[in-house]
């Protein structure tokens, strides 16, 4: 519940119910194990804090940073479970990829925020690229999908167009 409750105030940061459940219980296990060693658990919280903030700078299973950014919300909001099934995980991967670099190429442009037009063509190749996946649970949720691209990609506008900049170096 506090997770969904962040997630209203900040929007930019995707349900990682996953990465947060296991940050989580890493700290119980540090707290629990080193509650009387003030000193050692200063030191281990150091350490899980370093961890933390490197796990954020990298992507997983492959992915860009912001694929990963994107896939865990997609995972939330297109899955009636918040799983995605094993088979489908490999062509969700991909699509995230795809929907990244659709935005990474389309929402730089000036003003795009503020044109429909613009915003009503990249809807349309975003769901393009879902039905393209094969994906069925995220065809079913195409148009839910789509908006939660659209919301997260607004918010998190800036970290796009530095991953973008970013390729071209």
């Amino acid at each position: 519940m506090a997770c969904k409750f962040q997630h209203r105030r900040h929007p930019e940061v995707p349900f990682a119910f996953g990465a947060a459940g296991r940050l989580s219980a890493k700290l119980d296990a540090l707290i629990e194990k080193h509650h009387e060693q003030w000193d050692l658990l200063a030191e281990k919280l150091a350490e899980l804090r370093t961890e933390a903030i490197a796990g954020r700078m990298q992507g997983n299973s492959g992915m860009s940073h912001e694929a990963t950014t994107f896939f865990e919300q997609i995972v939330q909001v297109g899955f009636a479970d918040g799983k995605v099934p094993e088979a489908d995980e490999p062509a969700l991967r991909t699509l995230m990829e795809k929907l990244v670099a659709v935005l990474q190429e389309t929402i730089g442009s000036l003003d795009f925020w503020m044109n429909v037009d613009q915003q009503k063509r990249v809807r349309g190749a975003i769901k393009i690229e879902i039905a393209k996946a094969g994906i069925e649970e995220l065809k079913v949720n195409r148009e839910r999908v789509t908006v939660e691209v659209m919301k997260l990609a607004k918010n998190r506008h800036d970290a796009l167009m530095r991953g973008d900049k970013a390729k071209e170096t």
